[in-house]
């Protein structure tokens, strides 16, 4: 796991944030878990799975929360996400 200098919580995040924001958010976090920045993938993705159901925020959430130990976080993002993609299977093909 790579130090994060400081990560900027979902709150700052999304203070003045808009429900089309969220693609942004979800694009930082993304970036953000594969530089190994998991703390921080984990409060973007977090912050864009608050402005949409989008399961691709849920899933990264998850991806984060698992390579920061944190199991049953991990787990529960990815039920969310898995149900998501079972409810609204158009949306996933998008």
């Amino acid at each position: 796991i790579k130090p994060d200098v400081k990560v900027i919580q979902r709150d700052e995040l999304l203070k003045g944030a808009r429900p089309g924001d969220w693609a942004r958010l979800y694009d930082a976090g993304y970036r953000e878990f594969w530089a190994g920045r998991y703390a921080q993938a984990a409060e973007s993705c977090a912050a864009a799975a608050e402005l949409s159901d989008d399961p691709r925020a849920w899933y990264y959430l998850s991806f984060a929360k698992s390579a920061l130990g944190e199991v049953e976080a991990a787990r529960a993002a990815a039920r969310y996400a898995a149900a998501k993609v079972y409810d609204e299977p158009e949306r996933s093909r998008e």
